[in-house]
């Protein structure tokens, strides 16, 4: 095996630890959330030591499509990580940070929350 055969070997063992790291700190922020409440869990997902895990895991799944070749030969192993990335995308691009880089980015402000009347 070639010099960067184990560069790359040494590089997907730091990637496959380093994932199952991220997913026990997600498990463990996501317990503390669910015991917290609700207007307070918000907060926390939102703070940016809140976002990082997160952040830190959409890069993985993209760094894993990438470095894995399995990916290819495997198009369900494929679709199913780049599914949970188009979802984590999908909820980072609707969170309130989400919203206000978007709107910086294409001048369109959104509304987050509010309340509608509705009249029967």
């Amino acid at each position: 095996m070639s010099r960067r055969g184990y560069r790359m070997k040494g590089l997907r063992l730091v990637m496959l630890w380093t994932t199952l790291a991220v997913l026990v700190a997600l498990i463990a922020l996501s317990v503390h959330g669910a015991l917290i409440g609700a207007k307070e869990a918000r907060g926390l997902f939102n703070s940016p030591p809140g976002v990082a895990p997160w952040a830190l895991f959409a890069v993985l799944l993209a760094g894993g499509l990438l470095a894995f070749d399995r990916m290819l030969r495997a198009p369900q192993l494929m679709f199913l990580h780049a599914g949970i990335l188009l979802v984590l995308l999908g909820a980072m691009w609707g969170s309130d940070q989400g919203q206000h880089l978007v709107g910086r980015w294409t001048g369109q402000s959104k509304i987050s929350s509010g309340y509608m009347q509705i009249r029967e």
